[in-house]
């Protein structure tokens, strides 16, 4: 049983192929070897379409997923030139590891995005001279008393423009909450948060205990979110 294959890089392929040895061309996507087990079956594993994905590493080795299975019965990974047959799990673990790491980068490269832009409407008309007035009336009011709420009223005109681009708040969307993403989540809990420290008297457990009544969060959302700030220590 052969437990390395050596890749060997080719334009075309050769005539006659030596067992150990993995032949990759990128001209034709396509890898090709000896089944590992020696029973000589030429292994073709097509690199494009719905065929497998060749992997390179920094030391100059290879993998192929997914494994490979052939006729004689042999199944097995190749990762970074190794062969491991499927009784060990360890090609498959870290394949699942790094398909979800490729997942939470798609997650934290759109969170980045929206922290880059957060409340930029809020540096432009129609709602920067709003924003002005409020900010100055809030300076010394406390979170959801009469002075707070009117002071929101003054500004309504740009906070409603505000909800109108911005898709972390619940009044962007017809059905509140229940039309956000997780990603909208994440970003309102912060803005939640944020919020919760620019007025007196204010904490983010009561912006989320008036919130939930607000928007009529449902106990198993509004648990998560205090969750999320007890676990995140704010």
């Amino acid at each position: 049983m052969i437990t390395e294959l050596e890749p060997i890089w080719v334009e075309t392929m050769p005539t006659t192929f030596e067992a150990g040895k993995l032949y990759i061309s990128r001209f034709f996507d396509t890898a090709i070897h000896l089944c590992v087990c020696g029973c000589g079956m030429h292994t073709v594993t097509p690199l494009s379409g719905d065929g497998w994905t060749l992997g390179t590493h920094t030391d100059g080795s290879v993998s192929l997923s997914p494994s490979i299975r052939n006729p004689c019965g042999t199944h097995y990974w190749i990762e970074q030139d190794r062969i491991i047959m499927t009784d060990d799990s360890t090609a498959d673990t870290q394949a699942h590891i790094a398909t979800v790491q490729a997942r939470l980068q798609t997650i934290i490269h759109e969170l980045n995005i929206r922290a880059a832009h957060h409340d930029e409407s809020k540096l432009w008309e129609p709602e920067k001279s709003g924003y002005d007035r409020l900010t100055l009336a809030l300076t010394d009011v406390a979170y959801d008393t009469e002075a707070y709420r009117a002071a929101l009223a003054e500004a309504q005109s740009a906070i409603a423009h505000h909800y109108q681009v911005n898709r972390h708040h619940p009044e962007h969307f017809p059905d509140g909450i229940t039309n956000m993403t997780l990603i909208d989540l994440i970003e309102m809990l912060c803005d939640w948060k944020a919020a919760s420290e620019r007025t007196q008297q204010d904490s983010i457990a009561k912006s989320l205990t008036h919130n939930q009544q607000r928007f009529g969060i449902d106990d198993q959302l509004a648990t998560i979110l205090a969750n999320t700030v007890q676990a995140l220590e704010w």
